[in-house]
C-alpha cells in the first residue's frame, strides 16, 4: 500500500476528531457531506482469455520479423496482474430519513497503476521462443453512484451499517506496450479497451462513529462490480490471436475507506 492514502486517512481522522471536539450543536438538519479517502484490498477478473494461436506475420509485433510466421502461447490477463490498485477518493452528499436509514449520492475517483508483466511466449520459424512482455499505462476512473445505507443502534457512539449502491463508471481505456524480452526493437503500442461508461453495483459494510455532534467518522469496506469496457480491436492484438469480440470479464474491486462526515 502506498503512502498517499495513508496520509489522506490520517488527515481525515484529525479533521474529524477536531470537528467533533469543536462542534456541540444537536443534529437538526437531515443533510450531510462526507469526504472519503482510502485504498484497495485487490481486484478480480480478467481482461483477456488465454490463447494458443498461429501467427501468419510476426511483423505486427516486431517489424524485424516481417513476413515470418510463428505461434503465440499467451496467459490469461488478470486485472491484478496488469494493474495495482492505487488510491481512491470521493465526495458524498447524504440525506437522513430517520435514525437508521440514509440515502446518498457520491462522486468517486480511482487510480490503477500500470504494471509490467511477462504475458506469454512467441515462437518463430527462424528464432527461438521469446517472452512477450506487456507494460501497462496508469488508468484513472470516475464514478457517480446513488445508494442507501442502514445503520443499527447499539446504545453507543459506534454503530455498524450496511448499504447498497448503483451507478455508472467512466473508465479510461486500458493501453500499454508489447515487446519481446531482449529485443532491441521498440515495443509496439497497443490498446486493449476504449474509454467507456459502464454500469456498476456496490455492496458495503462498516462502522460509523457518531457522537451526536456535527462531525462523525465512517470506516467501510466495499465490494464494487464494474461492467466491461468495449474492445478496442487493436490490429496488433488481433494479429497475435486475441478474440476480435470481447472476452473480458467484469472487474471486482474491494476498496477500504475512511470518511469524515459534516452535518449541516
Amino acid at each position: 500500500m502506498n503512502s498517499r492514502p495513508v496520509e489522506a486517512i490520517a488527515i481525515l481522522t484529525l479533521i474529524a476528531g477536531a470537528g467533533s471536539a469543536a462542534q456541540a450543536s444537536s443534529q437538526t438538519d437531515p443533510w450531510s457531506l462526507s469526504l472519503l479517502a482510502g485504498d484497495s484490498l485487490g481486484m478480480h477478473g480478467s481482461l483477456r482469455a488465454p490463447i494458443r494461436a498461429a501467427i501468419a506475420d510476426l511483423g505486427a509485433l516486431d517489424p524485424s520479423l516481417e513476413g515470418e510466421s510463428g505461434s503465440a502461447a499467451l496467459h490469461r490477463l488478470h486485472y491484478d496482474d496488469l494493474f495495482s490498485a492505487g488510491y481512491g477518493a470521493g465526495l458524498e452528499l447524504g440525506y437522513t430519513f430517520d435514525d437508521a436509514l440514509q440515502a446518498y449520492g457520491r462522486f468517486g475517483y480511482e487510480r490503477l497503476d500500470g504494471r509490467a508483466r511477462d504475458i506469454g511466449t512467441i515462437a518463430s520459424e527462424s528464432a527461438a521462443a521469446g517472452e512477450l512482455r506487456a507494460r501497462m499505462e496508469d488508468v484513472h476512473d470516475e464514478a457517480l453512484e446513488v445508494g442507501t445505507r442502514y445503520t443499527w443502534r447499539t446504545g453507543t457512539d459506534w454503530r455498524p451499517f450496511a448499504g447498497v449502491a448503483l451507478g455508472a463508471d467512466r473508465v479510461e481505456g486500458m493501453r500499454g506496450t508489447l515487446g519481446l524480452q531482449g529485443d532491441s526493437t521498440a515495443p509496439q503500442y497497443v490498446r486493449f479497451t476504449h474509454g467507456d461508461t459502464v454500469f456498476s453495483q456496490s455492496l458495503e459494510t462498516g462502522v460509523e462513529y457518531d457522537p451526536g455532534n456535527n462531525v462523525g467518522v465512517r470506516l467501510s469496506i466495499e465490494a464494487d462490480h464494474s461492467g466491461v469496457a468495449s474492445n478496442a480491436r487493436d490490429p496488433k492484438l488481433l494479429a497475435l490471436g486475441y478474440d476480435p469480440g470481447n472476452d473480458a470479464q467484469a472487474r471486482w474491486n474491494f476498496p477500504v475507506a475512511i470518511a469524515a462526515t459534516w452535518r449541516f
